[in-house]
């Protein structure tokens, strides 16, 4: 594959180049003939990459997939609102067909794949990596959860009523979503706790309820998906998003990554006091070595 047909390249570090450009030959000390964009996805962990209206072309060595480098593909992804995706990976395996996706959730999932597989992925990759996606996702009409629960909160402009409220209260186990209740210092307080998330044991669900979202049995998965319920309270805008999370259910748990679409929407009761409820979409959820 020419540089024609990589007209761009992410480095390891994340870092934006153009493929054959003189700052990347003197950047790498290439100044001969040598294909340098099949080069550096090659040999040195850049991804190819060719954006053209809605469609995308990547090439990539899985092995030497970096985090940031991934990370800033995933950002490209989503930022041009690509719906297909070809996707070449290069290994010692000529018989590995090319990919094509038309869904671009789907190629985040299968590029976050190969980036756990990276040998650095494990240590370097975040806990918990978050992408925005379109609130168009949720077109009235679709019949699904999130895009009913979306229209609720636009008709109802936001508002709990107090029946609305007392039903929270009564039925904290309910598949309703995550509700949380904000608090004074910015504390996030858990009011339910649906049955569809089983990353955490019984007992640690009931020790949830009540108590700040931040004291969950893993703290790390907890602070960074914590805070989009904070953020989305403080700017008062719904948020649709991404989640990719590796989550330790407890100490001597192994490891659990759950990849999953999440809706969080401000609210606020007729009392005044502000929430936030999250409807979470299951994409999947495996064990992981890490």
């Amino acid at each position: 594959m020419n540089c024609q047909k990589i007209p761009q390249l992410i480095g390891p570090d994340g870092r934006i180049w153009i493929a054959g450009s003189v700052e990347l030959r003197r950047h790498l000390g290439f100044y001969g003939t040598v294909d340098l964009a099949e080069y550096a996805v090659r040999n040195l962990g850049y991804v190819g990459l060719r954006l053209s209206g809605w469609r995308a072309a990547i090439s990539a060595r899985p092995k030497a997939f970096s985090p940031a480098c991934f990370r800033r593909l995933i950002e490209m992804l989503v930022e041009s609102q690509v719906r297909q995706v070809v996707l070449r990976l290069i290994c010692n395996r000529p018989d590995l067909p090319i990919e094509v996706y038309h869904d671009v959730d789907e190629v985040v999932a299968r590029l976050s794949a190969l980036s756990v597989a990276a040998p650095s992925a494990p240590l370097d990759r975040p806990r918990v990596i978050l992408e925005s996606l379109s609130l168009d996702r949720l077109a009235p009409g679709l019949g699904t959860r999130q895009s009913t629960l979306y229209a609720s909160w636009r008709r109802r402009r936001g508002v709990l009523g107090r029946e609305t409220v007392s039903g929270i209260a009564a039925a904290p186990r309910s598949d309703s979503g995550l509700w949380v209740r904000i608090a004074g210092g910015g504390r996030a307080i858990v009011e339910t706790w649906p049955n569809y998330i089983t990353v955490y044991p019984p007992d640690a669900v009931e020790r949830l309820l009540g108590g700040d979202l931040s004291d969950q049995p893993d703290r790390e998965y907890a602070a960074g998906t914590g805070e989009g319920f904070l953020r989305v309270a403080h700017r008062e805008q719904p948020r649709l998003e991404l989640v990719d999370a590796i989550i330790t259910p407890s100490p001597n748990a192994a490891p659990r990554r759950s990849r999953y679409d999440r809706l969080l929407l401000p609210w606020r009761s007729e009392s005044g006091e502000r929430w936030v409820s999250g409807l979470s979409w299951v994409r999947r959820v495996v064990s992981t070595p890490v």
